[in-house]
């Protein structure tokens, strides 16, 4: 149960309104045509003193009347930032004790990213789509699928939301976030094409698909160049989906720990990467001494 604090100030119609969420959201629970409903947007309050979290302080609700589709004085990005702030929450929480509260930011987070990603074509749809393959892949909301409550979702609501597992809802985020435009979702999606999830395992179009990241990441983020790289790597040096080639996997281990120690300049999450491209350059450079 959401501990909301600050609420004095709040008049009655808001007062009910976040009396009858669900965790952070929704708001409400009669779905719009798409089958999404309103978000309650809140912002964490902590002690000033210790940072301690004391609860949820309700900010205002999505979308309002005048933020419905059509209306073109505003737009899907105010869910989307609404969703990442939410998301990057999140991170924050991982102490036990704070696993509702990161589950709860990951749920709205969703719902946030889903009416974005349903408002129609626009700049950032790509973005939206692959946020979502990103939760669903890592079940970062639990295995509980929007909409919660329906056995048979109605046919009219999008196809990713009559998907009752994680994995067809992540390959098919990542398939859609990569028409729109994504990169980053393009390997993302011979991922899941790779291993079988959501679809039948197919190695082969996977390394198709790692190829095509590659010719298209020149200009990505190094996060992005290095995970294309490290992919690629391992599989000519295994032999998985193509023939086995060591010069082309070592110039990839390479390249691979070359962009993750550009990202490790950041954040810490790509230090595992570089120790596992690094072990697989020995490995490589080890068997072409005696080629």
């Amino acid at each position: 149960m959401t501990k909301w604090v600050n609420v004095d100030d709040l008049n009655e119609y808001e007062f009910k309104r976040i009396k009858s969420s669900f965790s952070f959201a929704p708001a409400g629970f009669n779905p719009d045509e798409k089958g999404l409903v309103e978000i309650t947007i809140s912002e964490p309050v902590r002690d000033c003193i210790t940072g301690k979290y004391l609860g949820r302080e309700y900010i205002d609700y999505y979308p309002r009347d005048f933020l419905m589709p059509g209306d073109e004085s505003c737009g899907p990005e105010i869910a989307l930032n609404a969703g990442a702030a939410f998301y990057n929450e999140a991170l924050e929480y991982v102490d036990g004790d704070m696993r509702d509260v990161r589950v709860g930011c990951f749920k709205s987070a969703e719902l946030l990213y889903l009416h974005a990603a349903l408002w129609g074509n626009w700049e950032s749809l790509s973005t939206c789509w692959l946020n979502l393959g990103y939760l669903c892949d890592y079940r970062l909301t639990n295995d509980d699928l929007w909409p919660l409550w329906m056995e048979d979702v109605p046919k009219t609501y999008h196809p990713v939301l009559q998907m009752r597992d994680r994995d067809s809802r992540a390959h098919a985020c990542y398939g859609l976030a990569m028409e729109s435009g994504s990169i980053e979702a393009i390997y993302k999606y011979a991922d899941t094409v790779r291993w079988g999830k959501g679809c039948n395992p197919n190695i082969k179009e996977a390394v198709k698909l790692y190829s095509q990241a590659w010719e298209k990441c020149q200009y990505s983020d190094p996060h992005v160049i290095g995970s294309v790289a490290s992919r690629l790597a391992g599989c000519y040096e295994d032999e998985e989906g193509c023939v086995r080639d060591l010069k082309k996997a070592k110039d990839f281990y390479e390249r691979a720990i070359m962009w993750f120690e550009i990202s490790a300049e950041y954040t810490s999450l790509y230090e595992k990467m570089i120790s596992k491209c690094k072990k697989g350059l020995s490995r490589v450079e080890q068997e072409l001494q005696f080629e």
